[in-house]
């Protein structure tokens, strides 16, 4: 689990889901993270808005941080 504090820049939906793409900038266990991207199937957040997110981490492939949503928070 990773708990982050970002911001939502994209939400696209597809197929009764939402896909959310959030700004961050830093470093997990060693591997470089450029964004970070959940899968919902609510419509949950709201772009440009600030959110603190508890976070499973599914996978890292080329600094994209793939997880499941646990909690959140919008600042």
């Amino acid at each position: 689990m990773v708990i982050l504090v970002t911001r939502c820049v994209s939400k696209k939906e597809i197929k009764k889901s939402f896909h959310y793409e959030f700004h961050f900038k830093g470093y997990f266990k060693g591997t470089k993270i450029n964004q970070v991207l959940i899968c919902q199937c609510e419509d949950t957040f709201n772009l440009k808005q600030d959110y603190l997110l508890a976070v499973e981490v599914d996978e890292i492939k080329k600094g994209t941080l793939y997880g499941s949503l646990l909690k959140y928070k919008e600042l």
